[in-house]
């Protein structure tokens, strides 16, 4: 069964759920999630017996071992050193990448040891994770493969700081503005480095009394970027991240006029990122269902008009990630469309599970019989 009528937003301005969309658990998830509990459907006879389609413009080139369709050529390729590979699999981005990981690693770990905060070494990172998003913005969105539970807080912290450069490159924050954001957003949590490690890592609910000392650290933060000489924008953004549009977050309970951009974006970015992430109290939530919960939010909790373009950037179903189709096949994403839910993507597996040798790559555009039906959290998940 499918959709039969389109979801919004509370506020009526986003549409969260397109009509058309199988009525799969994923998205009966989101709609129990909306307290949605009965909706108009459709019925929609489901062929598991596909075989693997070959793109309508399918191409071939030396050095590529897959079919592809040329219409997309130059939006999903790379050269790197006269090679030409997947822009996903960018090998300089994935290496900025893991040096940025590194950074944050030193930065933060530098406060909980008492010392003077680096900040020179927080915006040169910050300039290289620009450079690489403006150079290779899908390689960069391609995050599947950094969640390593013992380096949270690190990988974290750069995870938020790719995504919020990417809202705000395409809001039009640029220069000297974006550099600064980008710094903020990566020194967002600082102030969980002056916060009880096991509080931090309990694996269990916190106590009253622990979650109160967990809701100092965005002024804790915001506190340890003043003494060191930090702009007020980016200790803002660690004082607000966790702040929400109609009052209900902490420390202060801001309302939506009394945020700054950069906090609406960056709350944004926390948020997916925490959802999507295995934490030592929780396992990590489907990429798709993390969107819906933002989306569905959008209005209460979060700025609308910045939901909006992170749903259209990010999508559904975010590029690196695996997703099954309703034909029982895996694969990967490569490339998002406006569509959001039909997403180009490389075929890895047949229906039966058996790992193909040409893995095609399909723009699920141009296949109406095609579609998704599950996403998996990562990688390892499939």
């Amino acid at each position: 069964m499918t959709l039969a009528v389109n979801i919004y937003s509370s506020d009526s301005k986003l549409l969260l759920i397109k009509k058309g969309l199988p009525l799969s658990k994923d998205l009966i998830f989101v709609l129990k999630k909306r307290n949605i509990q009965t909706v108009p459907v459709e019925e929609k006879a489901e062929d598991t017996n596909l075989t693997i389609p070959m793109p309508p413009d399918a191409k071939k080139i030396g050095g590529v071992p897959f079919t592809f369709p040329e219409s997309i050529e130059g939006k999903i390729f790379i050269n790197r050193g006269g090679k030409t590979i997947l822009k996903i699999d960018d090998p300089v981005v994935e290496s900025t990448k893991k040096k940025a990981v590194k950074t944050a690693h030193t930065i933060l770990h530098s406060i909980s040891s008492g010392e003077t905060l680096d900040i020179e070494s927080s915006r040169s990172a910050a300039r290289e994770i620009i450079n690489a998003i403006a150079k290779n913005r899908e390689a960069f969105m391609n995050i599947a493969g950094m969640r390593m539970v013992d380096e949270y807080t690190f990988v974290h912290s750069v995870n938020v700081a790719a995504y919020a450069t990417i809202i705000a490159r395409d809001y039009g924050i640029s220069g000297k503005e974006l550099e600064l954001f980008c710094t903020g957003a990566l020194l967002h949590d600082v102030g969980k480095m002056l916060i009880n490690p096991a509080i931090l890592n309990k694996p269990d609910n916190l106590s009253a009394e622990e979650w109160d000392e967990m809701k100092t650290h965005p002024l804790k933060g915001y506190e340890i970027l003043k003494e060191n000489g930090i702009s007020e924008e980016m200790a803002l953004v660690a004082r607000g991240h966790h702040e929400r549009c109609d009052g209900s977050g902490y420390p202060l309970g801001l309302t939506q006029d009394d945020m700054p951009d950069t906090i609406h974006i960056t709350a944004i970015a926390d948020v997916y990122d925490a959802l999507t992430s295995d934490r030592a109290y929780k396992k990590a939530m489907k990429t798709n269902n993390a969107m819906m919960i933002i989306m569905s939010e959008s209005g209460t909790h979060f700025n609308s008009e910045f939901v909006g373009i992170f749903q259209r950037l990010i999508g559904i179903y975010p590029i690196g990630g695996l997703v099954r189709l309703n034909n029982g096949s895996i694969a990967r994403v490569l490339e998002q469309n406006e569509g959001a839910v039909r997403p180009v993507i490389q075929l890895l597996t047949d229906p039966r599970g058996k790992q193909l040798k040409d893995r095609v790559v399909i723009n699920l555009m141009d296949n109406t019989e095609m579609f998704i039906t599950e996403s998996f959290v990562s990688p390892a998940a499939a």
